[in-house]
């Protein structure tokens, strides 16, 4: 993969979550959908604790410390969240400030290198960024806010 082609998907990957997520209060990250989907804001948590893992990947130093928002780590093989308690959540505003310094590593990360040979399991983050972008911006039609995309 190029660089280019890269830092492309990581810059729309940001694009999207940052867009969604602006505006958006604390109390409104923390509520469920109908069906009960995950909160705004554990979402938003979760990007932060699987993109400190690229950047440790990438051979940089990740923003989070490994234990620090292990609550927004998931148990991929349920497809649920670990046990999250709201009254614990990181303010969304630290989560969409540490989400964006994230995107600024790798970005330097990407200008820095040439063509890129990336293990699968970088890109499949990627995607899985993109997946949960995507629901970000059904949750924020779903609390009352207006698209943005």
């Amino acid at each position: 993969m190029t660089s280019k082609s890269l830092q492309s998907l990581i810059r729309q990957n940001t694009h999207y979550v940052l867009a969604n997520a602006g505006g958006i209060s604390q109390d409104e990250s923390l509520r469920t959908s109908p069906g009960g989907a995950n909160p705004f804001n554990w979402i938003v948590g979760h990007l932060c604790f699987w993109r400190s893992s690229l950047l440790s990947m990438s051979g940089l130093e990740p923003l989070w410390a490994e234990d620090e928002g292990a609550s927004y780590r998931g148990h991929p093989e349920e497809r649920r969240p670990l046990d999250f308690d709201p009254t614990s959540a990181l303010p969304i505003s630290r989560l969409t400030a540490d989400f964006q310094a994230m995107h600024k590593r790798l970005e330097e990360w990407t200008e820095s290198a040439s063509d890129l040979d990336l293990p699968d399991h970088f890109l499949n983050l990627l995607l899985h960024e993109a997946y949960h972008a995507g629901q970000l911006g059904v949750l924020r039609r779903a609390i009352g806010r207006d698209g943005v995309i």
